[in-house]
């Protein structure tokens, strides 16, 4: 197949910070994530969902940490852009588990 008959996916990966760094990076490579998000007007939630509507394939990678709450509410960044790329029928959810014990909180350990 040739380069122009390709389609070319816009791929959104979502994890939490800390814990999942190394393997974040190592997933993202070139690919769009919220790290290469410009600045804008809008919302951080509008920003996002301007940009998981664009986007084919979501790419979710959970670790040890649920990650930082948003403002006023019982749910994380990460657990609202799983719940806004779920609620889209046209995106393509993937999610991979990182079982590394040595990166959960230690209330989490088990």
């Amino acid at each position: 197949m040739k380069q122009a008959e390709r389609k070319h996916y816009a791929v959104f990966v979502s994890s939490t910070f800390e814990d999942m760094k190394d393997i974040r990076a190592t997933v993202s490579g070139k690919l769009y994530s919220m790290k290469n998000f410009m600045a804008s007007n809008s919302s951080q939630f509008d920003y996002i969902r301007e940009r998981l509507n664009d986007t084919d394939i979501y790419v979710l990678l959970l670790g040890g940490r649920y990650g930082t709450l948003t403002p006023g509410e019982d749910r994380s960044y990460t657990h609202e852009e799983y719940e806004m790329a779920k609620a889209n029928p046209d995106v393509r959810v993937l999610s991979f588990v990182c079982n590394h014990p040595e990166n959960r909180p230690a209330e989490r350990r088990r």
